[in-house]
């Protein structure tokens, strides 16, 4: 991704300095080039070292949650390890099949559950408490519930110190204080309760390895402990044969920046052991250790959820510099930026590889401290080795690519910055910078407080709602004609409910559907009472339909009739109409049950 011509860096075939001036600072910018090549890399070093059979590599939505670099990664045939219903909703919204995606997190709720095992996803159970609510989704869905069990295992061997430990605490004393999983003496007990539920299939169990430390020994010390945690389990239920086995993450990057130290100034080169070395040292351990515990390797599905060694040489983070200040003792270059972009500064102590972007090949003139604009202590770089640096000039903070912009806040409310996406020799905004206006978007004054008064006004639609026949049937238009993605579908049985529609005791099948900015396409299919059918002409009284804008109307067109859904005509080009109709392209469609959906592509 990264190279040094004429002392100026450059990221792929733009010019960093260039990357700068074009989309402002600060910016997080990717590297789809090295995206890919990481992706793929990752993949063969483990396929490599588990030739016993399939590897799936579901690399963590959280480690960077754009759209547009989780469409890269599908693009490579990546799954996705969803923690929470926050970002499995998000997963599904950024087109990853529901085979892919493992949804992970405590405490998920039955709906999310639903939803989940409708997609075809992993379930993975962080605790017992969880049981009822599978429970519940399953006894509503229509295939079965594929479930892992996440297990915490005895790491009581390794007592070389955790690098996420500060106080020198060991890599067993840090696992063993850190939350998920199912505690060891409630494995047995849900894992056979799974074994006799009808319509669970318990086809695996997750752990996570951690990046506690990056030399290989303590890599094949905890492959060791999960081997004799999943040998445990499986002797205790007697039979039952494990078919996927997630070792999560925690994979260093090559520059892994935690804890470094300002002796590793000047240092662009990898220090930390190469993914095919860990990968090496954790599938070699499982090979000899499994089998040891009476654990069958033969067709066993390793799958691999890298965030941190995935993303984060993909990415850095350009800043301008504001001024330099000094005392007698001490000099700070002053930046546009913050740790509150870069929060590893502060949670890992991360120490950022930095570059003078415009002189990139000058050597050291003196040492500093690179700090950020907030008002806190905002040491970006303590005691930085940086050639001559003058305000306007611009840094580059690298190997940012994973967590940073997940983790970015407001704080002094500052606007958050943009993400830039580089191929080649073009860049694309990705994420827009924020504004002033969306820092404060959320918030509500009371009129009482000198708020604005509310108003009778209807302000935006909130969702659209459609009743259907079946909703099995519309979701062949809406979710695979239309490509929506469905976000939670279930029963509604609520009195409330049904006194607002008008129909006491009126039990209705719902499905939601994202349509964008946060709003709805709402399914409704009425169990309770049942209706008649309409399916009204354009010009009854009464008669409504949707318009949906959509990027390219032929292309949805082709998509819908593929799925058997006809238009009703060719689409017609707007292009004798004035101000917002100018160049429009519209056509309707109708779906299942008639409702007419109008498609409009804007020029």
């Amino acid at each position: 991704m990264l190279s040094i011509r004429d002392g100026r860096l450059w990221v792929e075939e733009c010019d960093a300095e260039a990357l700068a001036r074009r989309h402002g600072t600060p910016c997080y910018v990717v590297s789809e080039g090295r995206l890919r090549a990481n992706a793929r890399r990752i993949g063969a070093a483990f396929a490599r070292a588990w030739p016993h059979g399939p590897v799936q590599v579901l690399p963590s939505f959280k480690a960077a949650p754009s759209l547009a670099v989780r469409a890269i990664l599908n693009d490579e045939g990546l799954g996705c390890d969803a923690f929470g219903a926050h970002e499995f909703r998000a997963a599904l919204r950024a087109g990853v099949p529901g085979e892919r995606i493992s949804l992970n997190g405590p405490r998920k709720d039955a709906a999310t559950l639903a939803v989940a095992i409708a997609a075809g996803a992993i379930v993975t159970l962080d605790d017992a408490g969880e049981l009822d609510a599978l429970r519940a989704a399953v006894a509503e869905a229509e295939r079965p519930a594929r479930v892992h069990l996440r297990l915490r295992p005895d790491y009581a061997r390794i007592e070389a110190p955790s690098d996420f430990a500060p106080d020198g605490a060991s890599v067993a004393q840090a696992a063993h204080a850190y939350k998920p999983g199912v505690p060891p003496e409630e494995a047995v007990g849900l894992a056979q309760a799974l074994l006799a539920e009808p319509g669970v299939e318990l086809t695996g169990l997750m752990v996570h390895l951690g990046r506690h430390r990056a030399d290989l020994d303590t890599w094949r010390l905890m492959a060791a402990c999960v081997a004799e945690a999943v040998g445990e389990l499986g002797g205790a239920l007697g039979g039952w044969a494990l078919q996927e086995l997630d070792v999560g993450g925690g994979f260093p990057t090559p520059r892994d920046p935690l804890r470094r130290t300002a002796s590793d100034d000047g240092s662009l080169e990898p220090s930390t052991p190469p993914i095919e070395a860990i990968a090496d040292a954790i599938c070699g351990e499982l090979a000899r250790a499994l089998p040891a515990a009476g654990v069958a390797t033969d067709g066993l599905v390793m799958q691999v959820e890298p965030g941190r060694s995935l993303h984060a040489d993909a990415g850095l983070h350009l800043t301008t510099v504001l001024g330099v200040k000094r005392t007698s003792d001490r000099a700070w270059v002053e930046t546009d930026t913050s740790e509150q972009f870069l929060l590893d500064t502060l949670i890992e102590g991360n120490r950022w590889p930095v570059v003078v972007a415009g002189r990139a090949g000058a050597p050291p003139a003196g040492r500093a401290d690179v700090v950020g604009c907030s008002c806190g202590f905002d040491v970006l770089v303590a005691d930085a080795s940086l050639p001559e640096v003058a305000a306007g000039d611009v840094i580059a903070l690298l190997d940012t690519g994973a967590y940073q912009e997940s983790l970015s806040t407001n704080f002094n409310a500052m606007p958050r910055p943009a993400a830039v996406l580089v191929s080649g020799d073009g860049s694309e905004v990705i994420r827009r910078r924020e504004r002033e206006e969306d820092v404060f978007a959320r918030d509500l004054v009371p009129s009482r407080l000198g708020g604005r008064p509310s108003t009778d006004v209807a302000r935006a639609v909130d969702h659209i709602s459609v009743t259907c026949t079946s909703i099995d049937r519309s979701l062949a238009f809406y979710r695979d004609g239309l490509g929506l993605a469905v976000l939670e579908r279930g029963v509604e049985e609520d009195e409330r409910i049904a006194e607002v529609i008008g129909l006491p005791g009126a039990r209705v099948r719902f499905a939601d559907l994202a349509l964008g900015d946060d709003r709805l396409v709402e399914l409704l299919e009425y169990e309770e009472p049942l209706g008649r059918a309409l399916r009204p002409s354009p010009n009854d009284p009464g008669a409504g339909h949707v318009a949906l804008v959509v990027d390219d109307v032929e292309a949805a067109v082709r998509r819908l009739r593929d799925h058997g859904f006809p238009s009703r005509s060719a689409s017609v080009l707007l292009d004798d109409h004035d101000g917002r109709w100018k160049d429009a392209r519209i056509v309707y469609v109708d779906d299942p049950d008639g409702y007419v959906i109008e498609l409009i592509q804007r020029p």
